[in-house]
């Protein structure tokens, strides 16, 4: 209980000082923080090499994308260049434990069985919408913090998740470390917006403006 109590502590100083350095920093790169789905034209492909997509599974995966990502975008993202989109459909390129990974300049890999038929659309669509908002997300330098990265991810895109996925985050922090990240840290992130709101979003542009420092 104590060690939970020292990582709630440590994310609320977190929080806190993302605040003072929001009020400084973002005002020299406003520009950069705020990038218009409006002016952009969004590009996805797929790449397919085993041929495991019917035309409905790739109508599908379209559909998700032109649904979600371009609001995500607009609302998260603080490029100016939206990067075209490649949905790749291959297990032999990522490990058996994840059904989806960003892999960074657009690409997002998904495993095969996704588009199994024991696989609900719900679940193909939220696993979609996770990798993609990692890309609006953009946060390129802050490696050491992935709990904290998948966490806010799970935070933000629980907007754009199915009913049953957003639900299934808990509405604070009630158990598990902070750092087993996605649902648990989002269900802490959800407490933290309680106690001091906006917070979380500026969280979010503190880890990108890092981002921004380093590239």
């Amino acid at each position: 209980m104590k060690k939970n109590n020292y990582f709630r502590f440590a994310v609320i100083a977190l929080c806190s000082l993302s605040m003072t350095i929001c009020s400084i920093v973002i005002q020299t790169i406003k520009e950069p923080i705020i990038a218009s789905a409006s002016f952009v034209s969004m590009q996805y492909s797929i790449e397919d090499p085993h041929n495991v997509l019917n035309d409905q599974q790739k109508e599908f995966i379209k559909k998700v994308f032109e649904e979600n990502f371009p609001k995500m975008w607009e609302k998260y993202s603080y490029q100016t260049e939206v990067p075209d989109v490649t949905f790749i459909i291959d297990s032999s390129k990522i490990p058996l434990y994840y059904s989806g990974i960003h892999i960074g300049n657009g690409k997002i890999i998904l495993q095969e069985n996704l588009f199994s038929e024991s696989t609900s659309e719900d679940r193909r669509k939220d696993v979609i919408i996770h990798e993609l908002f990692h890309i609006a997300q953009g946060y390129k330098n802050v490696k050491t913090f992935s709990w904290l990265t998948e966490g806010l991810d799970d935070y933000f895109s629980s907007e754009y998740y199915s009913q049953q996925e957003a639900s299934s985050i808990p509405t604070e922090y009630t158990q598990g470390e902070l750092y087993d990240g996605y649902h648990t840290t989002a269900g802490f992130l959800k407490w933290i917006e309680k106690e001091y709101p906006e917070s979380t979003m500026k969280l979010h542009r503190i880890m990108q403006i890092f981002s921004i420092l380093k590239s």
